[in-house]
């Protein structure tokens, strides 16, 4: 995998060197033996630091729950950024093994091993754990929590057993990185018979063609046909797209994973594989596809950084044929409505010179139902929909075109529609005050909050994600959270400016269950409250 990055040898030796001193139970550590707990004196199996705080979320998530000044927020984003140029340049590194054509797979596995890529990758992590320690200063502990939560977070929203269907079977959700390409506007996938046919170097059964193509969508920016002339990342061989069963392009190894996810995604959340890739490496992200800069700015992502994206694989819908469908309805309906009614919008894309979209379909079901119909034969590409409290929605659409081309069902995309604060309360110790406005920004119009200290309030329900809705502003508290008895964290709802229907807390399980949810007004600005829960079941 030619990626025309420079591999810079000196600065990568400075960082692992840097991280190797830094913490000398690295130094002792058999680079061999890569198992075992994840604390500082036994490095980590994967680089968690890099993928879960180049999150913004995340990253103010981290900032909020352990109280860090705007000073200790910028330290720690300059240590992942050297962290994640670290990892960068050992991949680089691996990849000039990778790449030669000279070597056989065993052999490149051996070489690899011996440049001892995972140890440094492991060098690289607990590098940056130790210097995002002396930063925060004295809160080692909560910022282990605070990693352990948090992965534990996106296990569950992007590991093996959270995989569902795509609402078309070639549309997915996938984890991109970027690299330096041929061109500006191209992409790497991780089978390389589409790289080799487009390239004209060869074509295998299945791949007669030469202009395999991809659509990207991130947000409601897309770009459409980025050619594929590049494999990886991580594997050649994981036409994770297709299944075992496939008749055309059968996917050729990992075919017990869910068709749709990369071996690299399930080797990052599940340790699949051992963690690793085909070659031994640890995977130091879950990436299923690749960018090139200038296509990644086109969907309004930053130089280098990785987002998770929509990628149709066009050739296996018959793209051309009919038009690729898409739907956008916020993640809670409290991001954009006060009340249970929010918008959804949709549209379609074409291939085909002269044609043009005529008419969409639109669908929903509510979770654990089946699909009804909403929208028919309608030429609107957005309307309302009025959604009851406590319940979860999914939507989905087709188009049809001018010369009566049907696309395929989009994706489907989800909506929770949040309880009101006041449903869901097994018992309290204070919080008695409601609040009723229909002029106010609260969910519903309603609140129900607490004045005092020590104040306290348990809500019961069932599901596998809660999400907790505040509001935000300089006379709002901190409170003290526990879930199913046990204390979690201490979260903060004080903002300069004022914020309303704002998630404060998450937590996800890997299945459904009965949990409970206490919190404890810590009084420091007087007023908490809670404008309303998000349950997923």
């Amino acid at each position: 995998m030619n990626r025309l990055r420079a591999f810079v040898l000196l600065s990568l030796l400075t960082s692992l060197m840097w991280a190797i001193l830094s913490n000398p139970a690295v130094g002792q550590t058999n680079k061999g033996d890569m198992t075992g707990s994840t604390s500082v004196a036994d490095p980590p199996l994967k680089p968690k630091l890099s993928y879960l705080l180049s999150n913004d979320e995340n990253l103010d998530d981290l900032v909020s729950d352990l109280n860090l000044t705007t000073d200790q927020k910028r330290e720690i984003e300059l240590i992942i950024e050297r962290q994640a140029d670290g990892l960068r340049r050992l991949d680089e590194a691996s990849n000039l093994i990778v790449d030669s054509a000279n070597r056989s797979l065993s052999e490149k596995k051996d070489q690899i091993k011996k440049m001892d890529y995972n140890a440094d990758a492991m060098a690289l992590e607990s590098g940056a754990r130790m210097e995002i320690m002396a930063v925060i200063g004295g809160q080692d502990g909560l910022f282990e929590k605070w990693i352990d939560e948090t992965w534990t977070h996106e296990v569950a929203t992007h590991g093996i057993n959270a995989f569902g269907a795509s609402g078309t079977p070639l549309s997915y959700r996938v984890y991109a990185t970027q690299y330096d390409g041929y061109t500006n506007y191209e992409v790497a996938v991780p089978d390389k018979y589409l790289k080799f046919a487009n390239l004209g170097w060869e074509h295998r059964p299945g791949y007669e063609r030469n202009d395999y193509a991809i659509d990207l969508d991130y947000g409601a920016k897309s770009v459409r046909n980025v050619k594929i002339l590049e494999v990886g990342p991580w594997n050649i061989d994981d036409n994770y797209w297709n299944d075992a069963g496939a008749q055309a392009r059968p996917r050729r190894l990992y075919t017990d994973l869910p068709k749709g996810m990369p071996e690299a995604q399930a080797a990052f959340f599940d340790d699949y594989n051992g963690g690793k890739d085909h070659l031994g490496r640890v995977v130091l992200n879950p990436a299923g596809i690749d960018l090139t800069p200038a296509g990644a700015k086109v969907l309004g992502i930053g130089k280098y950084q990785n987002k998770w994206i929509d990628v149709t694989y066009t050739w296996e819908t018959g793209r051309g044929a009919s038009p690729i469908a898409s739907v956008v309805t916020p993640f809670l309906s409290t991001d954009i409505s006060k009340t249970t009614k929010f918008r959804v919008e949709w549209w379609a894309d074409w291939s085909n010179a002269g044609s043009r979209i005529t008419s969409y379909d639109v669908q929903y079901k509510i979770a654990g139902g089946n699909w009804r119909k909403w929208k028919t034969n309608t030429t609107r590409k957005a309307a309302s929909f009025l959604g009851r409290a406590g319940r979860v929605y999914y939507f989905r659409v087709k188009a049809t075109d001018n010369t009566g081309r049907v696309s395929q069902w989009s994706r489907y995309k989800r909506t929770i529609v949040p309880y009101d604060g006041n449903k869901l309360i097994l018992r309290r110790a204070g919080f008695a005050n409601t609040f009723r406005n229909t002029r106010s920004r609260f969910y519903q119009d309603t609140l129900r909050y607490s004045t005092k200290a020590r104040d306290s309030i348990v809500y019961r329900f069932i599901g596998r994600r809660l999400y907790l809705i505040s509001t935000k502003n300089r006379r709002r508290s901190k409170a003290k959270i526990y879930v199913d008895g046990r204390y979690i964290k201490t979260i903060n709802t004080y903002s300069r400016k004022s914020r309303f229907r704002q998630v404060v807390f998450k937590k996800a399980w890997s299945k459904r269950g009965t949990h409970t949810l206490r919190i404890v007004n810590l009084g420091n600005k007087r007023l908490f409250d809670v404008d309303g829960l998000g349950v997923v079941r």
